[in-house]
């Protein structure tokens, strides 16, 4: 398995307990016939059936049929086994996790020992993994990777039916901040609209969901809207978003705005341009100074700006709704 893997991420917790993370992505055929197990594995992973068909078996359980679509998760110290047909093999993508709370948040979206088989799951679920979260080897990445599996672990929860849903007390929490925000990250989500919706405090919820996820609230609401905002402009302007890592919200956003205020696609805009001879003739300049008068001269336009209410400014806007998430916030002394 070690040859097909694509990424090897972890996170680690501060709190002592193991949260949930993505340790390795892989994928691979297999050839007519040939078969794995029975195998023990120590981690949990989520296999998902590209093409092909085959069956499955895990702990006592009879074998189950995977088909095209087909999602199955393996449980960790369970023996299993799972092998391909021999006239139609199988192309399979896996996703490797471990977490303190694997168990019961798999068991909170209907994934047991007695149910772990999904069918007609979308590739569109499963191809980010591949095309956004693999890139290097870096924590963004790591988080990109946690967060596309948070959001095919909701999209599991949809389709499995609420007898086989088992909610646990903490993992019944995480789930409702995560679904809150799924649901309404276009609005400008603070801690206090969180914690009021979900009714706990905000010193509780902040360390519950950081144990469980590995990550800060603030930090999913981002990386949430970030999806989306990647997902709208693969709607809109394919092109552009198989060039923009999605993690490039400056250019993602940009392409949106094109898009929406002018109808085209800035991927056919920047070709046609791109086309065109310049009627002008460039000419770079570099200008040196020295590094103490740069320094002097920086602090006294952040003096006077300041000195000019750029505060009181900044704390119109947030009355506003504003937020720095948005790019007209990324200015020089918006951010800051």
């Amino acid at each position: 398995m070690d040859k097909e893997t694509i990424m090897h991420v972890k996170l680690c917790s501060e709190e002592g307990e193991t949260p949930l993370s993505v340790t390795c992505i892989g994928k691979r055929y297999w050839e007519p016939g040939e078969s794995i197990g029975f195998q023990i594995s120590n981690i949990y992973a989520v296999l998902y059936v590209k093409s092909g068909k085959g069956i499955v078996t895990q702990g006592s359980l009879e074998e189950i049929p995977l088909d095209s679509g087909s999602l199955f998760t393996l449980f960790p110290r369970i023996r299993f086994r799972f092998a391909a047909d021999a006239e139609n093999p199988l192309e399979l993508c896996w996703i490797l996790f471990q977490g303190d709370q694997c168990r019961n948040m798999l068991e909170s979206i209907g994934i047991s020992l007695e149910h772990f088989v999904v069918p007609n799951i979308s590739e569109r679920f499963i191809q980010p993994f591949y095309t956004e979260c693999c890139l290097c080897n870096n924590e963004i990445d790591s988080m990109a990777a946690l967060g596309r599996l948070l959001l095919l672990f909701g999209e599991i929860g949809q389709r499995q039916p609420e007898q086989y849903k088992k909610h646990r007390n903490r993992g019944d929490v995480v789930e409702r901040v995560v679904y809150f925000i799924q649901n309404y990250y276009f609005f400008p989500l603070d801690m206090e609209m969180i914690c009021d919706y979900i009714k706990y405090s905000r010193s509780y919820l902040s360390r519950l969901f950081n144990n469980e996820l590995g990550m800060t609230i603030p930090q999913y609401v981002n990386q949430v809207r970030i999806w989306n905002a990647k997902k709208l402009l693969e709607e809109t302007d394919e092109a552009s978003a198989a060039q923009i890592h999605e993690n490039n919200v400056k250019r993602v956003v940009r392409a949106l705005e094109f898009y929406h205020l002018s109808g085209q696609k800035i991927s056919e805009h920047n070709q046609r341009e791109r086309q065109r001879e310049s009627p002008y003739n460039f000419a770079y300049f570099v200008l040196n100074d020295v590094r103490e008068q740069l320094y002097h001269r920086i602090g006294q336009r952040v003096d006077k700006m300041v000195a000019d209410g750029l505060v009181e400014e900044v704390q119109k806007l947030k009355e506003m709704g504003f937020h720095k998430g948005m790019v007209s916030m990324q200015g020089l002394g918006y951010k800051e």
